[in-house]
């Protein structure tokens, strides 16, 4: 179907086990409007040029998203629910963030999430899968979490923005790890306010990331208690900044690792 010059190209309301496939939604105010409907099949859509979002999705579970969504004026995705899979979404050139997630539990894998005006993925809630995504030059960061608790960032590559990486708003209890966070301004930042403005980013573990190429290494302000170990670090201006903070910079644990070919 095309779907054109509406206020919503596709709407859904209260409406389960759906497959909304193939349509082209572009030009409306939100491409693909889905609220309180849940296992549906969102796939291979064309959401693109719209007023809003190319796809909203709220308070819904168990959805799955794989479309293309880009050249919005808000964001490539919007979505609040529970237990959703996003992946293999192609979100470029909104002016929003390509993808915004709320709620918890979701799972957000293998989406391309590039050149938006605002972050690439953004993350609040807890309990979510950000993994295998590639956010290059987006104008802000690559990912952001904000208010964001006990999820698990991994092979992710962000490249190209302000910062790779940036938890905000108490983003607490995090495993961030194996990813490649390089040529950015700053690879990691843990960013938690300064004077009386406090909302520190605590107990998270940042290991195993690949820190390249960029001005700064990781930053961390007014944060605390957070793990950091076995990360490299290769060719940054600064490798690591602290302000107010206090932080582990090995493992707790006994662990073995090869280090100039030698375990």
């Amino acid at each position: 179907n095309k779907c054109h010059l509406n206020g919503y190209g596709i709407r859904i309301l209260y409406s389960n086990n759906n497959n909304i496939t193939n349509n082209n939604c572009s030009n409306n105010r939100i491409g693909i409007y889905i609220q309180y409907s849940d296992n549906n099949n969102i796939i291979n859509n064309k959401c693109i040029l719209n007023e809003y979002d190319g796809i909203r999705v709220d308070g819904n579970s168990n959805n799955i998203i794989s479309n293309n969504c880009s050249l919005n004026e808000y964001d490539g995705i919007l979505l609040s629910g529970q237990s959703n899979n996003l992946s293999d979404n192609k979100c470029f050139s909104n002016k929003g963030a390509g993808i915004e997630v709320f709620g918890h539990s979701n799972s957000i894998t293998n989406n391309n999430c590039s050149l938006n005006n605002g972050h690439g993925i953004g993350v609040g809630g807890e309990n979510h899968y950000v993994s295998n995504n590639k956010c290059f030059l987006n104008k802000y960061y690559g990912i952001i979490l904000s208010g964001c608790k006990n999820s698990y960032v991994s092979n992710n590559n962000c490249s190209n923005s302000e910062a790779g990486i940036f938890l905000q708003y108490q983003s607490n209890s995090n495993n961030i790890t194996y990813n490649n966070f390089s040529s950015n301004d700053w690879g990691i930042v843990l960013y938690g306010g300064f004077e009386r403005l406090f909302h520190p980013n605590n107990n998270n573990i940042i290991s195993y990331n690949i820190i390249l190429n960029n001005y700064g290494g990781i930053s961390i302000i007014s944060s605390n208690d957070n793990i950091i170990y076995i990360n490299k670090f290769i060719n940054n201006s600064i490798n690591a900044d602290s302000y107010n903070s206090t932080n582990i910079w090995s493992s707790t644990k006994k662990i073995s690792y090869i280090y100039k070919e030698k375990i």
